[in-house]
Order: structure tokens, then sequence, then C-alpha cells
């Protein structure tokens, strides 16, 4: 598993710096380039009634646009090791993704997706500096115990019958659900060294 989530992790590393190099227009990146080259082209498909293009360049555009912007603000919320940029990037993330899931299928629950991108923001972003070597172990260990000691105390005063806030309890299981995950891949990792 560590291997595999490496050879992803070099893939994303390399694709955010083609991304953000800079292209022949001055103001664009390739990234920028890219999706404007996709409207273009759209543009034109449109105009001369090529349904079938028009839909595959909405589709990679539907996919591509929101990769992009994730991946462009992968070093402010992804690379520091903070609480501050754990926290606002996982509700940056979790938010974005959800209204991006409800655009496409109607849940019941809008705060099921809302979770699900919490604890896989969350998973990704401990799996980063636990593979990429940028953080002791030590300090990493140290800070998955300080959210699994939070994340057990909200659950306890969550429990409580004055509290009755199902999506907070929700939240809090789905990311102290992924901690568990991210300790594995910690053992796992300090096996393999």
């Amino acid at each position: 598993m560590i291997n595999f989530l490496q050879k992803i992790l070099k893939f994303l590393d390399e694709f955010v710096l083609l991304i953000k190099k800079p292209s022949c227009i001055k103001s664009l990146n390739y990234g920028g380039v890219s999706v404007a080259f996709l409207v273009v082209v759209y543009t034109i498909s449109d105009y001369l009634k090529i349904g079938i293009l028009s839909k595959v360049i909405v589709s990679s555009m539907i996919v591509l646009l929101p990769i992009t912007i994730c991946l462009g603000i992968f070093d402010k919320y992804f690379k520091p090791f903070k609480h501050k940029a754990f926290i606002n990037g996982m509700v940056i993330f979790a938010s974005f993704i959800t209204v991006l899931l409800l655009s496409w299928v109607k849940f019941a629950d809008v705060f099921v997706p809302f979770c699900i991108s919490t604890a896989i923001y969350a998973t990704c972003w401990f799996s980063y500096h636990i593979l990429t070597g940028r953080t002791s172990l030590k300090k990493i260990k140290i800070r998955l115990k300080f959210y699994l000691a939070v994340g057990s105390t909200l659950s306890f005063f969550l429990l409580l019958s004055t509290f009755n806030v199902n999506i907070l309890k929700t939240v809090i299981a789905s990311l102290v659900g992924s901690f568990a995950w991210v300790g594995y891949l910690l053992e796992e990792f300090e096996n393999k060294e």
C-alpha cells in the first residue's frame, strides 16, 4: 500500500509542477492555458454544432477544473504541517467537493458528502506528510494523537443528551475514523523503514 501511495504522490507532485509552470502567455500558467484552450475548443464545437465533441469537452472540464483548482492551492494548505493549514484546507476542500458532488448527484443528506470529504482530506493530508518525509514521524504521531484526543473528547460530549447535533457527531466520527487509518498507515510506513 505504501508503494502505491508513493507513486500517486509522485504523480501529483509532478502534475502540480506542470500546472504551475509558466507558459508562453505571460499571465497564465499551464493550468490556465489548458482551461482556456478547452473553453475555446468548446465554443468552436458548440458553434459548429459538433455535439459529441462539446459533451467530451464539458466532461473534461468538469473533471479537470476542480482538479486544477484543488492542486493549485496544494502548496498553501497541504504542505505546511500546521493546525491552521489542516483545518482551513479541510473546510475548503470538503465544501468544494460537497458543492461539486451536489451539482452532479442529489443526496438526501447534504452532510454525507461533506463528512466523507473531510475524512478523505484528513487521511490524504497526514499521508502526504508521512510519505514525503518533510515532517518527522515523531511530530506526526504527536499531532495525530492530539487530534484523536480532541475527537474522542468531542465525541463524549456529543453523546450527552444536551447535545443533539447529529451533523457534528457524523463529522467527528468520520474524522476519528480517518485518523485510525492514518495510524495504520503510519505503522505500516515505520514497518517498511
